[in-house]
């Protein structure tokens, strides 16, 4: 029988552990998840429906269904320990990279400002998926007793830097296409509520900043 203290090294509640994962895993998640964003965007149109977290829902649960689709794609025929934290990993990126999405929309006051949007989604990206962590974190401390292993900490807060930069070379290829592109464009207004930023545009002479 295992003792009280070995119980948190052996917890199985990881969303993602960067020393024991291969390269191959974490080229299989990052596919999915861009599985999922892909998803998002061809659906957006259907997501924003006027109401900010009515599309806040919509995105998380498109994403999440998606990637996680994806990514336990290969353990439905031998369901083997990997299973659950490939799936953690698709609920925490799912909803890491959605509550960043809304905060940015939030933060652009309405105003479809692309300038504006690239620059929040960065600088929010890095305290969201530390909020996201210690959710995780507490989760598999309640599930454990309220006993939590401070390796595992500095597992995740060591980790925190590939998750953000997995996030955000996944995220920011969709913004430059809806930057770029008319119809992706009015998705991405749709999905975050975002009208014409008109001042600005009178400003820089046509140009939305």
């Amino acid at each position: 029988m295992r003792s009280r203290s070995e119980e948190p090294a052996a917890s199985t509640r990881v969303v993602i552990n960067q020393s024991q994962i291969n390269d191959e895993t974490q080229f299989c998640r990052g596919t999915a998840i861009a599985f999922g964003l892909a998803a998002v965007w061809l659906t957006s149109h259907h997501l924003g429906g006027g109401s900010r977290f009515g599309a806040f829902l919509g995105l998380a649960l498109v994403l999440f269904g998606a990637s996680s689709f994806v990514v336990l794609g290969g353990h439905v025929e031998y369901w083997d320990s990997d299973a659950r934290p490939a799936g953690e990993f698709a609920a925490a990126a799912s909803l890491a990279i959605a509550v960043t999405l809304g905060l940015a929309g939030l933060l652009c006051r309405r105003r479809y400002r692309p300038v504006v949007l690239c620059l929040w989604v960065p600088v929010l990206m890095l305290p969201v998926w530390l909020a996201v962590i210690m959710i995780w974190l507490m989760i598999d401390a309640f599930s454990l007793g309220f006993s939590i292993d401070m390796h595992q900490i500095m597992v995740w807060m060591i980790g925190v830097g590939g998750l953000v930069k997995l996030s955000l070379a996944l995220l920011l290829p969709f913004l430059v296409l809806s930057f770029a592109n008319p119809l992706y464009q009015k998705r991405l207004k749709n999905l975050l509520l975002l009208k014409a930023d008109m001042a600005a545009s009178d400003a820089y002479g046509g140009r939305r900043v």
